[in-house]
């Protein structure tokens, strides 16, 4: 609406709630600015910290896989730990994407069927390690043969790894944590109690835990560092997977959080993977013929030789690209049976080199798998590289396995 529209809008408005609409007005239009960089800061971040960690957790995984040679169980210990806790990192970056995608409305739950038991066993290992070096104890208790419900494995995760982090984090030395695990008033649904030792939250304080970066003033607050977003990102995941958290705490005694999850409604849904719940690194089989060709397009000079080194390892030839220009070159020159695209590059960026490979007048070039892979993973992304004729999506950190699956399911059905 222009100003003259605007004007007619107001025509016998009193002058002072005018001023008010015009005040608001304005204030939306920071707000939006506000909201706009935000998102396009997560967006920067996501990308510089996936970056890295990709080759983090690429590496413990051809480790794991043994591409370096026999590890002893000491070792495998260790790396497992790293892999781990850098799946528990990319946890982190996750949640403040999630936190972007519920506030803006564009949190979209991967539902599965995942067994409680998994859910809690994987949650309390990446937990424990902080609680032993606290010196606080960790226990389980899962009643026997509860059912699977249907949930997002890696959103109820985060929840369950929030709320035992916090209860380890303000449980004193020599005291406990217990993980509970039952089945809820609702069929389909399962109720998980986290019950600490620890000191408690005032009564009045208790509907401020849940807000985004607040941490509670005090005693809580010299425990430990934190960020004040994990139990208000718990609280708006529980609600998108169809649940709810509910707080009962004496100060000087402990909390007892308990999180409902499941949706009773869903009858059947694909099953979760062991990876998905627990996080546990298990090699794909690939089921490709020796020799298979493979370009990796990359501007990340890490990237492009961990996964060269990876996939030169099991049985594939691969060439490099540093750009979008310079990959479209070579799958024109080289005809590879599967390009692995990156998205933000320089010169030519991946969906520019994509669309460019789709209308190559050569078929066999206009038909090669592409598989984008990328840092980008704000809503919108994956649906942008499939529209410009991505095959398949796959977000850094990529894990081998997923990788490797992917690699063949691409292949096999082009063929």
């Amino acid at each position: 609406m222009g100003d003259a529209g605007r004007a007619g809008a107001l025509s016998g408005v009193p002058e002072e709630l005018e001023e008010r609409i015009r005040a608001l007005v304005e204030r939306n239009a920071e707000l939006a600015t506000a909201l706009r960089h935000r998102d396009e800061f997560l967006v920067s971040m996501s990308h510089e910290l996936r970056t890295p960690l990709n080759a983090v957790l690429g590496l413990t995984d051809a480790l794991l896989e043994g591409l370096a040679g026999e590890l002893s169980t000491v070792q495998r210990g260790w790396i497992a730990d790293i892999s781990a806790s850098g799946a528990h990192l990319l946890g982190l970056i996750n949640e403040l994407l999630d936190l972007a995608r519920i506030e803006s409305g564009r949190f979209d739950p991967q539902w599965q069927s995942v067994a409680p038991s998994e859910l809690a066993q994987g949650a309390i290992r990446l937990v424990m390690g902080n609680a032993i070096a606290r010196g606080v104890g960790l226990a389980t208790a899962v009643v026997p043969e509860l059912p699977p419900i249907v949930t997002d494995a890696r959103a109820a995760r985060q929840i369950l790894v929030n709320l035992l982090g916090n209860a380890v984090k303000f449980t004193p030395e020599g005291k406990g944590v217990r993980l509970q695990v039952a089945a809820g008033a609702v069929d389909g649904t399962v109720i998980f109690e986290i019950i600490d030792e620890g000191i408690g939250i005032p009564p009045e304080r208790i509907d401020d835990i849940f807000e985004p970066f607040v941490q509670l003033d005090g005693e809580r607050d010299r425990h430990g560092p934190g960020t004040g977003l994990g139990l208000a990102l718990s609280a708006r995941m529980a609600r998108e997977l169809g649940g709810d958290i509910r707080v009962e705490s004496v100060v000087g005694a402990g909390s007892t959080f308990r999180v409902t999850l499941g949706r009773p409604d869903w009858d059947t849904i694909e099953p979760a993977t062991a990876a998905d719940t627990v996080g546990e690194v298990a090699e794909q089989p690939v089921y490709l013929r020796p020799g298979t060709r493979v370009l990796v397009v990359d501007d990340s000079a890490e990237n492009r030789e961990l996964l060269s080194r990876y996939l030169r390892a099991k049985g594939f030839v691969v060439e490099l690209a540093n750009d979008g220009q310079a990959g479209v070159e070579c799958a024109v020159r080289w005809r590879p049976d599967v390009v692995l695209m990156d998205l933000q590059m320089p010169t030519l960026d991946g969906w520019e080199a994509t669309r460019t490979l789709r209308s190559h007048p050569e078929p066999e070039v206009a038909a090669v798998p592409i598989i984008a892979v990328t840092a980008l993973a704000m809503p919108g992304d994956r649906e942008r590289a499939l529209e410009a004729g991505a095959d398949a999506y796959l977000t850094k950190p990529v894990r081998m396995r997923d990788l490797l699956r992917t690699i063949t399911e691409a292949v096999t059905a082009s063929r």
